[in-house]
């Protein structure tokens, strides 16, 4: 049937909280993906590894790709850190911040009042949270 999402992210979870590194268990999780796709895992993460050689001229490309997965590992991990509560406010945070710092750039608007204001009062995430 494939991994499921729940199944993921516990499994990251549980990582997170022996406070081991997450790379190995997201390694393993390529692998299963791979295996139900019918590729040989080594192959599908040598091809992976293979990007980078590939395109290794290609400085934008790599800076994007490398972007990319350490922005889905490091999520993964917040939300275990978290909880799905935590997380899905920490998001709701960052959202509002993203809108509200677009809408100063347009209106000069106070970012922090209104972050602060939507959050009812509690946690205020600095911009270093983001």
């Amino acid at each position: 049937m494939g991994l499921l999402l729940q199944d993921v992210k516990k499994r990251i979870s549980d990582v997170v909280e022996d406070k081991k590194e997450a790379v190995a268990v997201t390694t393993a999780i390529q692998e299963e993906i791979f295996l139900e796709m019918g590729i040989e895992p080594g192959f599908g993460i040598g091809c992976l590894g293979k990007l980078n050689s590939a395109s290794e001229n290609d400085k934008e490309l790599m800076i994007g790709f490398y972007k990319f997965l350490a922005s889905r590992e490091e999520m993964a991990c917040e939300e275990a850190e978290l909880g799905p509560d935590g997380f899905e406010q920490k998001m709701r945070a960052q959202q509002l911040l993203l809108c509200c710092k677009n809408r100063k750039k347009i209106e000069n608007w106070d970012c922090k009042a209104e972050v602060m204001s939507s959050n009812g009062g509690g946690d205020v995430y600095s911009s270093k949270s983001f």
